[in-house]
């Protein structure tokens, strides 16, 4: 079965671009695999773009894709915090407002939350019907789901894509027209949306399975998970903080912070799953979500 890239990879939390080959077995991951293509089809639209794209933090970025300089700090979180050497991020956006995990009370965060809550996405009908089609499509179609192993190759988790690096999976979103149409409903300035880091999809975590400390590719965006299946067992932990999915209606934080994920229950406890969906990191401004879509498009 194919290996879509959702960036749960199980990555070492230090790794670069370049000493990630070794643990990423997608074939289209954008750090892993594709970062040269990336760095240099970047370069060509900038070359056009830049006159259009007056937004100096993205101008900033590019270039320091371009100059390729060692590893740095990102000049803002310590260490501790969980943030990564600069190095490690295919786009990483300078002088951004962040924070591992976010409530929805925080500037631009409390837009992300009313959209998510306007959207019905984390009603109770919502969710029911989110929940019947998840148990059909994972019954009925299992060509559809996506097989992803740890290192230890013990325990893994499987997705369903709906949306892959920007890419809408069509025959898997017609096995869910029900929770598509409810994820379209974040609208378009929230959602990422034609852009390669946006994803979404239906991830399931078996009992034992552990993805290890990772970061994401980017810090451009938030990474929101709505819980459908929730016992006490797994985890989230993000920078210093850990959390459980059943302890709000859904979570959200930067996956450019350190964050790891296990399930310590029992095999009875059952699998924990989720809908995970990327959106736009609320520093960013409208023009420059504009720019990340052209620099950084699905086809990119």
């Amino acid at each position: 079965m194919a290996t879509v890239a959702v960036d749960e990879h199980s990555t070492n939390a230090s790794s670069h671009h370049d000493s990630a080959l070794a643990s990423c077995e997608s074939k289209h991951c954008v750090r892993c695999r594709r970062y040269a293509a990336i760095r240099s089809s970047v370069a060509q639209r900038w070359s056009t773009l830049r006159d259009d794209l007056k937004t100096e933090r993205l101008e900033d970025a590019v270039r320091w894709l371009q100059r390729q300089e060692p590893d740095m700090p990102d000049g803002g979180a310590s260490a501790s915090d969980g943030l990564g050497a600069r190095g490690e991020y295919v786009c990483f956006v300078p002088n951004m407002s962040t924070q591992p995990w976010y409530s929805g009370l925080e500037d631009g965060a409390a837009a992300i939350k009313a959209a998510i809550e306007a959207s019905g996405l984390v009603s109770d009908a919502t969710l029911d019907t989110i929940r019947d089609e998840f148990s059909a499509a994972w019954t009925d179609d299992a060509s559809a789901w996506t097989f992803n192993t740890t290192r230890e190759k013990q325990h893994g988790w499987k997705t369903l894509s709906l949306v892959n690096q920007g890419a809408a999976q069509e025959g898997n979103q017609r096995l869910v027209p029900m929770t598509v149409d409810a994820v379209r409903r974040l609208g378009d300035n929230v959602r990422m949306t034609g852009c390669v880091f946006g994803n979404v999809c239906v991830s399931v975590l078996e009992p034992g399975a552990h993805i290890v400390p990772h970061r994401g590719p980017c810090n451009v965006r938030l990474r929101c998970h709505i819980p459908l299946f929730s016992p006490d067992g797994p985890w989230l932990r993000v920078g210093k903080r850990r959390r459980h999915w059943h302890s709000a209606p859904f979570l959200l934080f930067d996956d450019a912070y350190e964050h790891e994920v296990k399930h310590e229950g029992a095999d009875s406890d059952g699998a924990r799953v989720i809908l995970l969906i990327d959106l736009w990191h609320p520093s960013l401004t409208a023009d420059e979500r504009r720019g990340l879509q052209l620099l950084f498009p699905p086809t990119a």
